[in-house]
């Protein structure tokens, strides 16, 4: 939402003394004529420190000292950052960006970076999807700079997490982490908060699929485990008699190889299948063990 931050206003290069640029205090929603302050966009690569120095006078020619000051600066001295182009022509930042046919205007990850600094896709065991998570504590994490006007939204959102539902918790965690719902639609940046509010989201759904899927493929492995555990209890005396039994075979073992065949496979019709038919049909489950057994019984031969 702001162009950088430069620490603390007592550092050094922030003195007045120095007349170093300074961002703009109202970052992205500026609109004063010909603003001081530097807007996103416009700060170039880096702020750089020049020594008191004699220079030639423009006018005159005669030499007069400068006085140390804080620069702007970009990656040389053909590169002026845009900020001492828009003071030149004496536009305010929007006129700016609207001049430079959107050159200046930021990127949707860049208008997360500035509104959302720091921000990664949550985890689904983040605290954030508990119902009792600090509202303080949620107001940090959204970034609201208005936080009295979004109590209403807040306890919304603690109420719809805590029922449980994938759905609302992911479309309620869209709904506070909006950009766009933050400004009205004829704000000028508008388009690109959109574009933002897609990009979190898809991030935050990629991020919860692989973990949902994850987490399911856990409960499958767990209640394979559960069966074959069962089932080797029943089949081991007998073929340990038969003399078919290798030893260090089990039911970890077995689970491990028969998960590996399972999610190996690229169809998935028949990966659906054969996971039902493994949760669910013991001849199945019965032959899989068996070729794991096989398998063991081949490699230590």
């Amino acid at each position: 939402m702001f162009a950088y931050s430069f620490g603390n206003p007592t550092d050094e290069w922030n003195s007045k003394k120095l007349n170093s640029p300074l961002p703009c205090p109202y970052g992205v929603k500026c609109t004063k004529d010909n603003c001081i302050g530097v807007h996103p966009g416009e700060e170039g690569t880096k702020r750089k420190y020049f020594p008191g120095r004699n220079v030639p006078h423009k006018l005159t020619g005669n030499m007069v000292y400068q006085q140390p000051c804080v620069r702007l600066v970009g990656n040389d001295k053909y590169d002026i950052p845009a900020y001492y182009k828009r003071r030149t022509q004496k536009l305010s930042w929007p006129e700016w960006c609207k001049a430079q046919q959107q050159e200046s205007i930021p990127t949707p990850k860049q208008l997360i970076d500035l509104m959302l600094p720091g921000w990664t896709p949550p985890s689904i065991s983040h605290p954030i999807f508990k119902g009792n998570f600090p509202v303080t504590k949620i107001i940090e994490h959204f970034h609201y700079k208005d936080a009295l006007g979004q109590i209403d939204d807040i306890f919304a959102y603690r109420s719809n997490i805590e029922s449980h539902n994938p759905l609302n918790r992911d479309s309620a965690y869209m709904y506070m982490i909006s950009l766009s719902r933050r400004f009205p639609p004829s704000y000028h940046l508008y388009p690109q908060l959109l574009q933002a509010d897609f990009l979190l989201g898809s991030q935050l759904t990629a991020l919860h699929l692989a973990e949902d899927s994850a987490m399911e493929k856990a409960r499958t492995g767990d209640k394979i485990f559960a069966r074959v555990t069962t089932l080797l209890a029943e089949v081991e005396p007998i073929t340990r008699e038969k003399g078919h039994w290798v030893e260090g075979f089990s039911a970890a073992k077995a689970t491990g190889m028969i998960m590996e065949m399972l999610y190996s496979d690229p169809d998935p019709v028949e990966f659906e299948a054969d996971i039902a038919r493994a949760l669910h049909h013991d001849d199945f489950l019965k032959f899989m063990v068996a070729d794991c057994l096989v398998t063991c019984s081949q490699a230590k031969a």
